[in-house]
């Protein structure tokens, strides 16, 4: 981290000053800040987003409906990736990897089984390296010190596409979406519902976490009209408020997605007001949330257009904080410290 007085900054895997992690002890130890503990640890330790060799086409129209503040919908799984990962889901939970005790949230928000499997190759990911959930779902993590499941390589796959929007957005619009190390799954069984909400709220001092971009596969290959479990989305909500979100009552615009497989849905995290219906039958899918510090500013499709017409894009420049000189960078204090070493 970065010392500045009693606070200290983390740092990126990059090398740049990401936000406050906690507080200096005397003695050089940190205490991490315990409202955004495991929203720091995501941040800190997620990476680039990575590019899929061969990415089906659309996605370019689905882009447009996100950088507009809607939601994009991009055709990208076929459908013998979509059967192997409906095996995989189904074996996950044979194995007790999907969790519905012990939820934070009451019943009334949300009813879903989820888990959160390690998408990396390479790394792993204990239980108290890492965030699991914002909403402090301890039900999806394992016991402390306890690895996270490795992602099956059809899961893989399909994280791998949710990454490709990603490094897409990064690439033609100059952002600098990061990837975590966790994806989740979630399964709605029959009865099964979440409340509107968003990803990322805001607060009255900045935001609620530092997701920006929320990806979400659907894995449901009998899916009919009348199943439910579909994703609504109020384009036109106000801001949370009053101890309570307004969406459709307020009469706004309502995007319905349906949870068809192989559609994969995007949107920005802090903008899309949305909720999953009530399912009538199993409902599976998969979602990766990328974040971004200090979070971007938004920008209209036609204002992207307008700089791809242009020609290439130039780098967002950021008002980032940056440390003093005779601030002190130790990096190994800030990996022991969110490792759980």
């Amino acid at each position: 981290y970065v010392r500045d007085g009693v606070e200290a900054r983390c740092v990126l895997l990059d090398g740049r000053i990401g936000p406050v992690a906690g507080v200096v002890k005397k003695s050089g130890s940190l205490v991490p800040a315990e409202d955004n503990n495991g929203f720091v640890r995501e941040l800190v330790f997620a990476h680039p987003p990575r590019r899929c060799e061969e990415a089906p086409a659309g996605l370019d129209s689905a882009l447009h409906g996100f950088l507009d503040g809607r939601v994009g919908t991009w055709e990208a799984l076929p459908s013998d990736l979509v059967a192997q990962v409906k095996g995989e889901v189904a074996r996950l939970q044979e194995q007790g990897e999907l969790h519905t005790s012990g939820h934070s949230m009451s019943e009334m928000t949300r009813r879903d089984c989820v888990a959160f499997v390690n998408i990396e190759e390479d790394c792993h990911v204990s239980s108290s390296a890492t965030a699991f959930d914002g909403d402090e779902d301890t039900r999806a993590a394992p016991p402390a010190g306890k690895a996270y499941a490795r992602c099956p390589a059809g899961m893989r796959a399909v994280f791998r596409r949710l990454e490709h929007v990603a490094a897409e957005v990064n690439q033609k619009w100059g952002w600098n979406l990061r990837v975590p190390r966790l994806g989740m799954v979630a399964r709605y069984d029959a009865g099964a519902f979440y409340r509107p909400h968003r990803d990322n709220e805001a607060q009255v001092d900045g935001w609620s976490n530092f997701r920006e971009l929320t990806c979400i596969a659907y894995i449901n290959d009998d899916w009919e009209e009348g199943d439910g479990g579909e994703l609504r989305c109020f384009l036109d909500a106000p801001p949370y408020q009053g101890g309570k979100h307004q969406g459709a009552e307020d009469g706004g615009e309502v995007v319905t997605v349906a949870p068809k497989a192989g559609t994969i849905a995007m949107f920005v995290s802090r903008k899309v007001l949305h909720e999953v219906a009530i399912a009538r039958k199993p409902r599976v899918a998969l979602t990766l949330w990328c974040s971004s510090y200090p979070l971007e500013e938004l920008p209209c499709v036609a204002d992207a257009l307008e700089a791809r017409r242009r020609g290439p894009p130039q780098q967002v420049k950021r008002d980032e904080p940056r440390p003093e000189p005779a601030l002190e960078l130790d990096r190994s204090r800030l990996l022991q410290a969110f490792s759980g070493a």
